[in-house]
C-alpha cells in the first residue's frame, strides 16, 4: 500500500483469486455471486470514497457515475398502471426490482473493484498479475483432472451450479478466462521476463487444454490471440509495421476460426441468429427507456414466435451488448459508446495498458457471441483490465512535471 492510498494490493489479489474460483456461474441469485458482492463491499465503499482522487481522467469518471445513477434509477418510485385492474399504483421504475436489485448488486461489486484498483498506482496494478496466474493455474488443473476421467466429469452439489469445465459452469467461459489472459502472459513473459521462447511454450499448452476439452472455438481464438500478442510485443525494430501486421493477423485468425469452428456454443443450427433477431425486434419497442435492467428473461419471450420455442429457456441474449442495449435502451447503448471511446484513448500509453486493451477486444468479441461478462470471474477480469486502461492520471501529471527538451 503506498503512502496516501486506501488500495491494499494483497486485497485485491486475494479478491482476484477467490473471484476465479467461486465464480464461474452465469445464473441469478446464486449464492457464490452474493459471497463475491460481499467481499467486495470494502473496495466498493474504497473506490466511491477515493472517486475524485484515483488515477482516472474525468471522462471515466463522469462515466462511472453515470453507471451508478442508471443502477439506482431502477429503483426510483413512479406511478404505473397495475395490470390487472388497469389502475394506477406506486411502484419502481423497474418492472422487476428483485431482478434488477440482483443485476445491480452484480454490476456495482464489479464495478467498485474496477474503482478500487484504480486507486493503484501504475506498479500496483501490475503486481497484481500474478494473482491472475494463480487462478488461471487452478483452473487448468481442475480441467486436466476432470479430462483424466475416461467420460466427461460433471461436479455436482459443490458449487450453486453444476461445474462442467474447470471451475465453470460453461466450457466457453472457462475458454474466455485463457484467452483474454494471453495477451497479459506475453506482456510478462516477452517484455518483462524476455522469454519469447516460453511464452510460445505457455500457449501451445493453454491451447491444448482448450483442444482437449472440447473448445474448438476456444482453441481457434487462443491461437489468433496468442499469434497476435506475440509479433505485437516482439522486439523488433519498427513497432508500428509490427502491430499493423498483428492486428492484421489477428483479425484474419480470428475470422478463420469463427468460421471453421463456429462460435463454440450447445446452440444448434440458426438458434443464435433467432435470438438475435428476436432481441432486436425487442429493443425496437424498448430503444428509449429500456425494459429495466436484469429483465431479459421477462421481456424476450414475449417476442417468440411459437416455432422459436425450446426445451430449454432463453436466459440470456447470446450478446452482452444487445442485452444492455434492450435493458438499459438509449442510456445503455450511449454508455457502451463512452466505454469503448475512452479505451481507445487510453490503450496505447503503456506496455501493459495495452496488453489490457487487448484482453478487453478479447473479451468483447467473445461477448458479440455469447454471455462471459455474467459470471463474476470475468467480470472482475473486466474490471481490473478496465482500470489498466482507463487510469492514466498519474502518466499525464508526469508529463506535464517533466522539464521541455
Amino acid at each position: 500500500m503506498t503512502p496516501g492510498s486506501a488500495a491494499s494490493p494483497r486485497y485485491a489479489g486475494a479478491v482476484i483469486v477467490i473471484a476465479l474460483i467461486l465464480g464461474g456461474g452465469a445464473g441469478q441469485g446464486i449464492w457464490t455471486d452474493h459471497l463475491l458482492e460481499l467481499i467486495l463491499v470494502p473496495a466498493l465503499f474504497f473506490g466511491i470514497a477515493g472517486l475524485w482522487s484515483n488515477q482516472l481522467g474525468t471522462a471515466a469518471r463522469i462515466l462511472t457515475i453515470l453507471v451508478l445513477a442508471t443502477i439506482a434509477i431502477q429503483f426510483v418510485p413512479i406511478t404505473r398502471t397495475i395490470p390487472l385492474t388497469g389502475g394506477n399504483g406506486l411502484g419502481f421504475w423497474s418492472p422487476a426490482p428483485q431482478k434488477s436489485l440482483d443485476a445491480g448488486l452484480f454490476t456495482t461489486a464489479a464495478l467498485g473493484f474496477f474503482l478500487y484498483v484504480s486507486l493503484m498506482s501504475e506498479r500496483e496494478r501490475a503486481r497484481l498479475l500474478p494473482y491472475f496466474y494463480v487462478g488461471l493455474f487452478l483452473q487448468a488443473v481442475v480441467a486436466v483432472v476432470q479430462l483424466s476421467f475416461s467420460r466427461s466429469v460433471t461436479l455436482s452439489g459443490i458449487l450453486p451450479f453444476d461445474v462442467t469445465t474447470g471451475l465453470f459452469a460453461n466450457e466457453n467461459h472457462f475458454s474466455s478466462l485463457f484467452f483474454a489472459t494471453i495477451p497479459l502472459l506475453a506482456y510478462t513473459m516477452i517484455v518483462r521476463a524476455e522469454s519469447m521462447l516460453g511464452f510460445v511454450a505457455l500457449s501451445l499448452v493453454m491451447v491444448g487444454i482448450l483442444f482437449a476439452v472440447g473448445s474448438r472455438a476456444g482453441m481457434g481464438i487462443s491461437s489468433a490471440s496468442a499469434v497476435l500478442s506475440l509479433i505485437w510485443f516482439a522486439p523488433v525494430g519498427n513497432k508500428l509495421v509490427a502491430r499493423i501486421g498483428a492486428l492484421f493477423v489477428g483479425v484474419f485468425g480470428l475470422l478463420t476460426a469463427l468460421w471453421a469452428f463456429g462460435s463454440g456454443s450447445s446452440l444448434e443450427g440458426d438458434q443464435r441468429w433467432v435470438i438475435f433477431e428476436t432481441t432486436w425486434e425487442a429493443i425496437g419497442d424498448h430503444w428509449l427507456l429500456g425494459s429495466g435492467l436484469g429483465t431479459f428473461t421477462l421481456v424476450y419471450p414475449a417476442y417468440e414466435e411459437v416455432e422459436q420455442v425450446m426445451a430449454a429457456y432463453v436466459n440470456h441474449a447470446h450478446n452482452d451488448f444487445l442485452e444492455i442495449m434492450l435493458e438499459l435502451g438509449l442510456t445503455g447503448t450511449t454508455l457502451l459508446l463512452g466505454y469503448f471511446a475512452l479505451l481507445l484513448r487510453g490503450a496505447f500509453r503503456s506496455g501493459l495498458s495495452e496488453a489490457a486493451f487487448l484482453s478487453v477486444v478479447a473479451l468483447c468479441i467473445h461477448s458479440i457471441l455469447d454471455y462471459p461478462l455474467r459470471t463474476m470471474a470475468l467480470a472482475i477480469t473486466l474490471g481490473y483490465l478496465s482500470s489498466v486502461v482507463l487510469s492514466h492520471k498519474d502518466d499525464m501529471e508526469r508529463d506535464r512535471n517533466r522539464p521541455a527538451t
